[in-house]
């Protein structure tokens, strides 16, 4: 009996989830997403998001949706979509009939790449405890995302710089000298063998790597009490407003996938959390969040959650019924040498279940769709 492998070439690069572990494979690449109607719909809330033109478009988009429905992929081929060349994101909409008739969409991107565009991403967030923790989360990765575009000003005269300030008052070097001596700060890593001053010239150097340095100095002024040292998310906001300026970016993105977990265990606090989301207003700034269904984080009587809510665009996804089809109709790519012997093979299956297919036809497309034939293989009508 022969087996569906000698006609089909098999995509070894699939992985059912995107995560961390996946999206450092090589073979599993962002080209592959499927662009269902929901997806399409998301692509389009994003660039009227980077065109600004209206204050109800100048938002972070809430990417929500069940179990299942693919968010986390929709998410990480978004983010990919606004790092790619112009050359990758043409071939990107030519590839699928669904983008091949948005040739407006497609061009408005291209152009809205003609800006330099900063796109960040994080997964996860259970460890998010707090505002602190937000804002170095944020801080770590817009920070990566700056230094890994080849970004020359990273903000050295906002945070890091006022941090720089309060070490070069001999008075607080000197303290900051005799604290890090103490043995609940000598295993901070990023302070082994080093000074104050080691430590100012670092926070000085724009293309040093200083993120780690960063959290352990706000952990030691957080449990030491120095204020002066502590940032706040006024400080974030102005960091990234003097980064975007100063370096004229089009727009600053922070995909943040599987958020649900900030909101349930920061449910009572979400003040700090909406001045961020409000920056968008100002300047282009956009959180780009991936939830379950926000009914079932937020009740539909909870004030506080339509309050955060009414700070984004929300898009949630959905796969149509017809879905199983298509991705099998793109999954199946028949081998050039058994192109021939398969589409004869194709015939004959599809002549064997006229019944089957009206019925399928009749339950998922409500329209004459070529069903079966379309996932042999196979042009023409059912």
């Amino acid at each position: 009996m022969n087996k569906y492998s000698e006609y089909f070439d098999i995509d070894e690069g699939y992985w059912p989830e995107i995560n961390p572990s996946s999206i450092k494979d090589p073979k599993n690449r962002w080209e592959k997403t499927f662009p269902h109607k929901t997806f399409v719909d998301l692509l389009k809330a994003t660039e009227r998001m980077l065109a600004r033109g209206t204050n109800s478009d100048k938002k972070g988009i809430w990417i929500e949706g069940a179990y299942g429905t693919g968010k986390s992929r929709v998410a990480w081929t978004l983010k990919n979509l606004l790092d790619c060349s112009a050359d990758e994101l043409r071939a990107y909409f030519e590839e699928y009939p669904a983008l091949q008739k948005e040739p407006d969409l497609r061009d408005k991107l291209i152009g809205h790449k003609q800006g330099e565009i900063i796109t960040a991403y994080r997964y996860a967030s259970g460890g998010i405890d707090g505002d602190r923790a937000l804002i170095m989360a944020v801080y770590e990765r817009v920070t990566k995302a700056l230094r890994d575009a080849g970004v020359a000003y990273k903000g050295e005269n906002t945070l890091r710089g006022g941090v720089a300030a309060w070490l070069s008052d001999d008075d607080n070097k000197a303290y900051f000298n005799s604290l890090m001596k103490r043995p609940e700060y000598r295993g901070l890593g990023s302070f082994a063998g080093k000074s104050a001053d080691d430590i100012i010239n670092l926070l000085k150097n724009p293309n040093a790597d200083v993120d780690a340095l960063i959290g352990d100095i706000f952990t030691l002024a957080e449990k030491q009490g120095i204020n002066a040292l502590s940032t706040s998310m006024d400080d974030l906001i102005a960091w990234l407003t003097d980064v975007i300026d100063k370096n004229g970016l089009k727009a600053i993105v922070l995909a943040w996938d599987e958020f649900s977990a900030y909101f349930k265990r920061n449910k009572t606090s979400l003040d700090e959390f909406q001045k961020l989301a409000e920056l968008s207003n100002l300047k282009p700034f956009y959180l780009m969040i991936v939830t379950h269904v926000s009914g079932s984080i937020f009740s539909e009587t909870d004030q506080t959650g339509k309050i955060v809510r009414d700070r984004f665009v929300r898009k949630e996804i959905e796969l149509p019924d017809s879905i199983a089809f298509e991705l099998i109709k793109h999954a199946l790519k028949v081998k050039d040498n058994q192109k021939d012997l398969w589409d004869s093979l194709a015939d004959d299956l599809n002549s064997r279940m006229p019944i089957s297919r009206e019925t399928v036809r009749k339950a998922v497309w409500k329209d004459s769709s070529p069903i079966c034939r379309r996932c042999f293989g196979r042009p023409g009508t059912d």
